[in-house]
């Protein structure tokens, strides 16, 4: 009797456990991430009354004998099985669909768990919301390159004031279409005699002689930039003036297009009235054509009366695309002398530079002085024009985000041939950047495809305060059809800087943040864990699991790979607590406690019968 009283009380503390079991799967029935538990028993010790025998040659074999002596719990076990997934709307709320955890620390050691409520505390960081537990997982760089995705590289995913640094422009691709009926650039030019009569009556036939100069004429590509050689077939003679009175400069201003730029030199002399010479060679001074002043720095003083012999030259400057004056033996002859010479622009705009000594004071550092005016004077002019031009513009960056802007040009020069020209930057103050590398030849077969690589580049500047810029062009995918120009941009790298401004995350766990450029980049990916007995993970609360002996060590990696499930933001895993079952199995427990509580009241009675056959 005492024996199944005994195995009563054992069906009693088992069916108590699996109810209270029963209970804590019920009350998590709304638990987020919360992963039932079931109950499993087993026999316990049982007294053998007598063992087994084997069969001899006159009987046969006899079972042992044996009689139980209660039940005990075998198990409790995780059920580990996907919970429904609810929306919640929130950006942090994350689930996972598939096997695997979302890995947590405290700061010493790490815990696991498929609750993903997060959120952010002050510091930006991502938090478990029910422990404050942080996130892990690997933060890209500032560039959105992610580390090596080892667990040993794993830290707090945090999100505060993070910033995109900009990128330099390092490359530009171009595609579409040249339109391979467009004319040949082409120019004609028509030169005309200039006279050129001193203050004397004196005439001379002066000519404007153009020709094409072979390098670099692109920085003004479109303006028929040319090279002007002025001479005359007649000298003019040198002549003296004689001074009275004082004067005050006239600067020359010449500054249309096809630029009036010169290197002036030459000597001056100074007789006073004696004629002896106060003022010659080997005095200082200074021409300077650029401001139209000559000035003494040092000799006699200059007094009414005193001659002066200017003997100076407008040497042209060889540069590619300007022009250049050539006007010896200029002459001063008196208070008002002048030397005409008229010129016609490109642009039909004409210049009349009229070379003219004022009065000039006596006293040293005095000035003389050249001016023009403009007139509307018949002169040589230049017809023609580079043909059809198509323009695409694109904005890159510098080292410093600073935007600058790149035109890039198309100008047919040949058969099947074009040249292309870049411009565009300027520094803060609007002055043109110098460019480099910035024009070359694209050329094209006979069925309007690319014919090797495009000579010039990589386009090359300087910016203030940034690293130089350098841009390698792509054009491999620009055609010649007879067809619309159609050239664009077609990739381009480099950006500005950012700060975050939103972000979200995508299945894989990764966490792209949106800047304020415009741009997007990759911030972190999150941590995911899987087990080889997950069901071995050992709660500690909360909703959170730890390792144990028999869970074996976390496989930590990126969601999605090595059987780890996907990650779904906006959206919770709810408990998969099955009410249904769980009140079968509390039916099915309770009867269980009933009966083992029947097993004591009916050993009592048999008990206290027993007692009273003493009576």
């Amino acid at each position: 009797m005492l024996r199944a009283m005994y195995a009563g009380v054992a069906g009693l503390r088992a069916h108590q456990v699996k109810l209270d079991v029963i209970g804590n799967n019920i009350a998590n029935v709304n638990t987020v991430g919360y992963k039932s538990s079931r109950v499993t028993f087993k026999e316990m010790l049982t007294q053998t009354l007598r063992g087994a025998s084997q069969p001899t040659a006159g009987r046969g074999g006899l079972n042992p004998m044996q009689v139980g002596l209660g039940v005990s719990l075998g198990s409790i076990d995780n059920d580990l099985s996907q919970g429904n997934l609810q929306s919640t709307g929130k950006m942090t709320d994350l689930a996972i669909q598939g096997n695997g955890f979302f890995v947590v620390s405290d700061g010493n050691r790490s815990y696991y768990t498929r609750a993903g409520s997060f959120t952010f505390d002050t510091d930006g960081n991502l938090v478990h919301a029910p422990t404050g537990y942080k996130v892990q997982g690997w933060m890209a760089d500032e560039r959105g390159k992610m580390p090596n995705t080892s667990p040993s590289n794993m830290t707090t995913l945090s999100l505060g004031e993070l910033n995109m640094a900009p990128t330099a422009t390092s490359f530009i691709a171009y595609k579409g279409n040249l339109d391979s009926d467009k004319e040949i650039a082409d120019l004609s030019y028509k030169p005309e005699k200039i006279t050129v009569t001193d203050l004397s009556g004196k005439t001379a036939n002066l000519y404007i002689k153009l020709n094409k100069i072979a390098g670099d004429t692109t920085a003004d590509r479109g303006d028929d930039r040319w090279q002007w050689t002025a001479y005359t077939d007649i000298s003019v003679k040198d002549e003296t003036i004689n001074v009275s009175g004082t004067g005050t400069p006239i600067n020359l201003s010449a500054s249309t297009s096809p630029d009036f730029d010169h290197i002036v030199s030459g000597t001056v002399v100074v007789t006073d009235s004696t004629g002896t010479t106060i003022y010659s060679e080997g005095i200082d001074y200074i021409i300077d054509y650029d401001n139209g002043t000559i000035e003494i720095l040092s000799g006699g003083n200059i007094s009414s009366g005193d001659t002066i012999l200017v003997d100076y030259i407008h040497q042209d400057q060889v540069t590619t695309g300007e022009i250049a004056l050539d006007a010896t033996g200029a002459v001063l002859v008196n208070t008002t002398p002048t030397f005409n010479l008229t010129l016609r622009d490109t642009s039909g705009a004409t210049r009349d530079v009229e070379i003219k000594a004022p009065q000039v004071g006596q006293e040293n550092g005095g000035y003389f002085a050249v001016s023009d005016t403009v007139t509307d004077v018949s002169a040589s002019t230049i017809d023609g024009t580079y043909g059809p031009v198509k323009t695409t513009s694109t904005t890159v960056y510098d080292s410093l985000g600073n935007k600058h802007t790149i035109n890039l040009s198309f100008v047919k020069t040949g058969q099947n041939r074009w040249d292309w020209f870049a411009t565009g930057p300027v520094d803060e103050n609007g002055n043109p950047l110098s460019l480099s590398g910035n024009t070359g030849t694209i050329q094209f077969d006979a069925h309007g495809k690319i014919m090797g690589e495009s000579t010039g580049g990589p386009i090359t500047f300087q910016p203030a305060d940034a690293e130089k810029v350098v841009i390698n062009l792509d054009f491999s995918d620009v055609t010649q059809f007879a067809a619309d120009d159609s050239v664009n941009v077609a990739d381009v790298d480099g950006f500005e800087a950012g700060s975050l401004e939103s972000f979200s995350i995508d299945a894989t766990g990764t966490i792209i943040g949106y800047y304020s450029n415009g741009l997007n980049q990759p911030i972190a990916k999150l941590a995911i864990a899987t087990f080889s007995n997950a069901a071995g993970l050992e709660r500690v609360g909360d909703t959170v699991f730890m390792e144990s002996k028999n869970s074996g060590m976390a496989d930590i990696g990126l969601s999605g790979v090595g059987g780890k499930g996907m990650v779904s933001s906006g959206t919770l895993e709810m408990s998969n607590v099955d009410l249904a079952d769980e009140f079968t199995e509390m039916i099915t427990t309770q009867r269980g406690f009933q009966a083992s509580s029947k097993i004591i009241t009916t050993a009592d009675q048999i008990l206290q019968d027993l007692v009273n056959l003493k009576r």
